[in-house]
């Protein structure tokens, strides 16, 4: 579904149900600032509620720890399943 619609939208889905749709030109999160580049934000879609996250690290504590779900960020912000070339 998300590569049917990806092309109209403005800002573009990175990822996706619990970050497994395989985003394979922007598989990362910037965990902190670099620069002017913002940490990523992210948007919680959770039974008809909505959640905004300002930064990986407070949606990690906030839901995935919360639910028990597995970060797939290491560190860095490297999602675990890219690889490098």
């Amino acid at each position: 579904m998300l590569e049917k619609i990806q092309w109209r939208l403005k800002s573009p889905f990175q990822h996706g149900a619990q970050d497994d749709y395989n985003a394979p030109d922007n598989p990362n999160v910037v965990v902190r600032s670099k620069g002017s580049e913002l940490p990523t934000r992210f948007m919680v879609f959770n039974l008809g509620q909505i959640g905004y996250y300002s930064n990986p690290n407070s949606l990690n504590a906030e839901v995935y720890k919360k639910y028990r779900l597995d970060w797939p960020y290491n560190y860095d912000g490297e999602h675990r399943a890219f690889k490098r070339k």
